[in-house]
């Protein structure tokens, strides 16, 4: 997942990676964001594997603070609503979309957490890959708390339409308070 900004130096590119072991290693999935600056002609070659589904590999236990249901701080915003449930293992995420004349249920999905680094036992990020009939969606939704204690959810929404239909994919995102 990623940006490319311009900046007076050049272009920027920003990925946030989520990586995830399914080695046995014991070894915790995490979440980290680099930013790269162009520097003319680099040779690479492939060397991961193409993801066909969402392996969970070792998740940390997904922060006690992030459960519980969210509300959109934007009225006009895609998404109404989220609630986080489960287990600290295994949360559950269900979305609730912005639909007429009440908000629409997207489903309860099981979510994967990651924390800051390999061996953390905790983690604020949670990633909720939906499937529709028409695209695929993945949430990445981050807790996190202010210096004042004013927590919120920043929600990355990712939308690839599959349903041919020539709508271009897009990306939004979205802060949650309680």
């Amino acid at each position: 997942m990623g940006s490319v900004t311009v900046t007076q130096s050049g272009l920027r590119l920003t990925l946030r990676e989520l990586t995830v072991f399914t080695d046995h290693s014991g070894r915790k999935n995490y979440t980290v964001t680099e930013t790269f600056a162009r520097r003319g002609f680099v040779r690479t070659r492939a060397v991961g594997i193409a993801a066909i589904g969402y392996v969970r590999g070792a998740p940390p236990a997904l922060v006690p603070a992030a459960f519980g249901t969210w509300r959109n701080v934007n009225p006009a915003g895609g998404l109404v609503s989220i609630r986080i449930t489960g287990t600290s293992a295994f949360p559950v995420v269900q979305a609730f979309g912005r639909c007429t004349p009440t908000a629409c249920d997207l489903g309860r999905v099981l979510g994967v957490s990651y924390g800051p680094s390999i061996s953390a036992p905790t983690g604020t990020t949670v990633l909720a890959p939906y499937v529709f009939s028409f695209k695929k969606e993945q949430l990445v939704i981050t807790y996190s708390r202010d210096f004042f204690g004013v927590q919120r959810l920043t929600v990355a929404e990712y939308n690839e339409f599959t349903d041919h239909s020539g709508r271009s994919n897009y990306t939004m995102t979205e802060t949650f308070r309680r």
